[in-house]
């Protein structure tokens, strides 16, 4: 890159910062200061290429959900990822007792078909 294209990329960064987005960066500077040890780590993890998903769910988040997560106590939050896995045990519950039910459904029908093709054939043979 020539100087001059430095120069320009350095006043188109200028022009951009504006007050309020120099206040943000100043106020999350002062918010990642505070934080503990914990989380400063989420926070690295962020910036971090393996995590896209979280990153996602940063930006693509519903308020609501933010809002729910920020309420709950520390068991609360231990407590919720055997909250779902217990979902999807249920799930998989549910699925084998469709299967099961549609399998039995199916034995019953098979039977009655080969009861009526082999009575007459045992009441034949008496």
């Amino acid at each position: 890159m020539s100087d001059d294209d430095n120069d320009d990329l350095v006043q188109w960064r200028l022009k951009m910062l504006t007050t309020q987005r120099f206040a943000n960066l100043l106020e999350v500077a002062d918010l990642i200061g505070d934080m503990s040890a914990d989380g400063v780590e989420i926070i690295r993890k962020i910036g971090d290429a393996d995590h896209k998903d979280l990153r996602k769910f940063l930006r693509e988040g519903r308020p609501e959900t933010f809002e729910f997560l920020a309420g709950l106590r520390k068991d609360e939050l231990d407590e919720i990822g055997n909250a779902i896995e217990n979902a999807r045990a249920f799930r998989r519950a549910g699925k084998l007792m469709r299967w099961g039910i549609a399998t039995l459904f199916g034995a019953f029908i098979g039977v009655s078909w080969l009861w009526d093709k082999i009575a007459p054939w045992l009441k034949g043979s008496r």
